[in-house]
């Protein structure tokens, strides 16, 4: 019995490693315009300049490759650490971005830097010798932002994309 759990055991998660591996790598040129943000902040941003971690996921409106012409949008997850304060941007810093396309092949960024400002963010970072940057507009008024911000600290930044470029 004991044999048999571990043979199974073996065997879904050597089945889990080679479905990952088979996933599609896309390193293409990507042009999006449209989709969402929606970012938390730990701890939440208050006055004072403090660090943060920050994850975000969402997903990338009508998408376009010449390369890759099966990809026609994405979801993401971004995963990074920087600093937030009321004053300024709320947050700036670095992390990892990870894009499945609608055609089921991914792209990973490793670094790249990102700035979530009261009336704007954007992201900028290289891969593979191609420039990744997108940018947007909180969905959020500033003011609100702001008061929030001050009071009981930002804790969540939802946000929709104007731009979203692999070139």
């Amino acid at each position: 019995m004991r044999a048999t759990a571990i043979a199974t055991t073996a065997i879904l998660w050597l089945g889990g490693i080679a479905s990952t591996a088979l996933l599609p790598i896309v390193n293409a040129s990507v042009t999006c315009k449209g989709g969402d943000v929606s970012a938390h902040f730990t701890p939440r941003v208050k006055l004072l300049t403090g660090s943060i971690q920050i994850t975000a996921a969402g997903y990338l409106g009508v998408c376009r490759s010449e390369e890759s012409p099966n990809i026609k949008g994405g979801f993401y997850h971004f995963s990074g650490s920087g600093t937030g304060a009321c004053i300024g941007p709320f947050a700036v810093g670095s992390g990892t971005l990870q894009i499945t396309w609608s055609d089921g092949s991914t792209t990973t960024v490793p670094q790249i830097n990102f700035r979530a400002e009261a009336t704007s963010w954007s992201i900028e970072g290289v891969l593979e010798g191609k420039s990744v940057r997108a940018n947007g507009k909180p969905s959020t008024p500033a003011s609100k932002m702001t008061t929030r911000c001050l009071t009981s600290g930002l804790e969540d930044y939802a946000s929709l994309i104007d731009s979203f470029v692999i070139e």
